[in-house]
């Protein structure tokens, strides 16, 4: 389109934890400079054109994040560079494409009895996006809304976003107007075609049921806190709690059980904040709905690729979870005496095994020994060229597993062999360990990276 001349202006939306690499791609494969709009490059227009400057008007591509696009201060003086073309006083605009990076991230919340919501990204998008003469959704994210995908929901409300003259918010969908705007490439596709992908082996790791001994800390624990959980809704239940307040304890438990799945040393963290927080409000009897307004979005979700907080340093995300944590039990009712005795036999057993080895981890170092270094951990370990990648939802999961790893090669081998890619690094840092990675393996040692999730689309 840029070489017909049919666009002159960009704006690419994209997660927070890709735009920097959506800056280098779109220079190292295309030769197309794109500024960053975030908080430093308004600063910098501001200092150097007057505080009354549009820092939307200074260049013509441009990308930013989900993020701040959600926000009044970066969407309205975008809105007014566009309207501003619309209206004939700079017609630069007319010529403009948005590419939306992630675009599930655009669909408004709903369910099947409710009408599609609009918040954050979605909101802000309904405004601009119609401003734009192109638009681009891109979505590598399988996307199936929700049982009536097809009426009034928020897979619909996207579309509408991307082409309001054919789909409607509350119309049915006729699944043959897909065929005018949706281009659909699957691996497959592209290698009848000729192209060369590597086919994807899922082979998994099982723990065959019945093998561990029905007192392996994770069993003891998974049993404790079903138990737990499944009482604490029975008491609320029959204590009339509001709707909001099942929620946010039901929240708090799905949170406990997802970080028990991961290990017992991201369980243990949030279990003493739990824990704590349970003691100090029977201790002051604060049943209030104290903190109903914070954001629980950690709690949700964690701290996925396209997040906000993606990019955080590893220690405040952690800080921000134990407060999200805190909140959430605000909201909810008063412990009991029976609550207490489970969780402190829960975190008995939690706090004497949060630094052993679990059987995820015997399956790991049979895995490495059999694939990558069949000597692990000896003084002259001869490695494999074959790099692998370990993937993790938690902070402390990731940080549990180098400790482990770092016992299965021994100091001395794992300064060399393994690396962990995490939020908040440097430019830099994140550039000089992305080349070791890729690197001729005969060459550079490192052989294991755990990425955090805002490295893992890089």
């Amino acid at each position: 389109m840029l070489l017909r001349q049919r666009i002159r202006h960009v704006v690419i939306s994209c997660p927070p934890s890709v735009l920097r690499q959506w800056q280098e791609e779109m220079a190292n494969r295309f030769g197309l400079a794109f500024t960053v709009m975030d908080r430093a490059y308004v600063a910098k227009v501001r200092q150097e054109c007057g505080y009354g400057a549009n820092p939307w008007s200074t260049h013509s591509r441009f990308l930013i994040s989900h993020a701040l696009l959600r926000h009044s201060e970066y969407a309205a003086p975008l809105r007014v560079w566009l309207e501003q073309g619309k209206s004939g006083e700079n017609q630069a605009p007319l010529q403009s494409l948005l590419i939306l990076d992630e675009a599930h991230n655009a669909a408004p919340a709903g369910n099947t009895r409710r009408y599609a919501v609009d918040s954050g990204l979605p909101r802000s998008l309904r405004d601009l996006a119609p401003l734009f003469e192109h638009r681009v959704f891109l979505s590598a994210t399988p996307y199936n809304g929700h049982n009536n995908s097809f009426t009034n929901n928020s897979f619909t409300a996207l579309l509408e976003l991307l082409d309001p003259m054919r789909f409607v918010r509350g119309v049915p969908l006729n699944p043959s107007d897909l065929d005018h705007v949706l281009v659909r490439r699957l691996k497959d596709d592209l290698r009848r075609l000729g192209e060369e992908f590597p086919e994807r082996v899922v082979q998994p790791l099982t723990i065959p049921e019945g093998s561990l001994p029905t007192e392996t800390p994770e069993l003891k624990l998974s049993r404790l806190l079903q138990t737990y959980c499944k009482q604490r809704e029975q008491r609320l239940i029959q204590e009339g709690a509001s709707q909001h307040q099942r929620n946010a304890d039901r929240l708090v438990a799905t949170h406990l059980q997802k970080r028990l799945l991961s290990s017992i040393e991201a369980f243990a963290r949030t279990l003493k904040v739990h824990r704590n927080t349970m003691k100090a409000q029977q201790q002051e009897r604060h049943g209030t709905l104290a903190g109903a307004g914070e954001s629980l979005d950690l709690l949700r979700g964690g701290a996925d690729q396209d997040s906000a907080t993606a990019d955080l340093p590893e220690d405040e995300l952690l800080t921000m979870e134990a407060a999200q944590t805190r909140a959430a039990l605000r909201q909810t009712v008063d412990t009991n005496q029976s609550d207490l005795d489970r969780l402190e036999a829960m975190w008995t057993i939690a706090e004497a095994n949060r630094d052993r080895q679990d059987p995820r981890i015997h399956k790991l170092e049979a895995f490495l020994r059999q694939h990558f270094c069949p000597n692990l951990g000896e003084a002259q370990a001869r490695w494999a060229s074959t790099r692998l990648l370990i993937f993790t939802d938690y902070i402390d999961t990731k940080r549990y597993l180098e400790r482990q790893l770092r016992v299965l090669l021994g100091d001395d081998d794992a300064n060399r062999r393994i690396a962990s890619f995490t939020g908040g690094m440097g430019n830099e840092s994140r550039e000089r360990l992305k080349a070791q990675f890729n690197a001729d393996p005969e060459e550079e040692p490192l052989r294991i990276l755990i990425p955090g999730v805002a490295a893992q689309r890089q």
